[in-house]
């Protein structure tokens, strides 16, 4: 599995577990201690008795469009807002895209493998359910398929043929005993002579 350096304009930085790991220990800080953009709206924070400080600088570099759905995802690892969206954007998939086509475009043509893999966000303890939708065409929908989430070595799986072409909505749960990071999972079980699928991105919630 590739690791994603700078060099790639679209890539997740290959540190994205241990980055989103130290966000989501930040919800063990007593919660008067953790600073929110918001909380700049008026001005510089009075942190300490005599020290002040401003609103971060935001920089001028434009995000890839992946780094900014990385913005928005890891917005769960705040108490206060535990679901976000992970746009198709975060995942990783097959070399076998269909050309021209946005992330999430898949061309299933070929052998058994691996079509959707990522993010890797580090998710905190606790049971986080994953909402998503593969729509499939018709020869796509004959082809059976295997769903993973959880962790990268202990994870639930479901196992489908769609069996009509069409949008079908999958909904997982996982409890992770303590911090790590996460991967959600798409894989065709067989050879595949023509076949497309689209995903479109996953809603991420805590459940308890």
């Amino acid at each position: 599995m590739k690791l994603l350096g700078d060099e790639d304009q679209d890539a997740l930085p290959p540190h994205i577990a241990i980055f989103t790991d130290l966000m989501g220990r930040t919800a063990l800080l007593p919660q008067d201690r953790v600073f929110r953009d918001a909380d700049f709206v008026s001005g510089p924070i009075e942190i300490l008795p005599g020290i002040r400080v401003e609103r971060p600088a935001l920089g001028s570099t434009a995000l890839s469009p992946r780094l900014q759905a990385v913005t928005r995802a890891v917005a769960l690892l705040d108490p206060s807002s535990p679901t976000a969206f992970w746009a198709p954007e975060l995942f990783n998939y097959d070399s076998r895209r269909i050309p021209g086509g946005k992330p999430g475009e898949l061309d299933l043509t070929g052998r058994p493998r691996f079509m959707i893999t990522g993010p890797y966000i580090t998710l905190p303890a606790g049971r986080w359910r994953a909402t998503y939708r593969l729509t499939f065409d018709a020869k796509g929908s004959r082809v059976r398929f295997r769903t993973d989430w959880g962790g990268q070595t202990d994870f639930i799986s479901e196992e489908f043929t769609p069996g009509r072409p069409g949008v079908f909505e999958i909904v997982q749960e996982y409890e992770w005993k303590e911090p790590a990071p996460c991967e959600l999972r798409v894989v065709v079980l067989e050879g595949v002579f023509d076949g497309r699928m689209t995903f479109s991105g996953a809603e991420i919630s805590r459940i308890s």
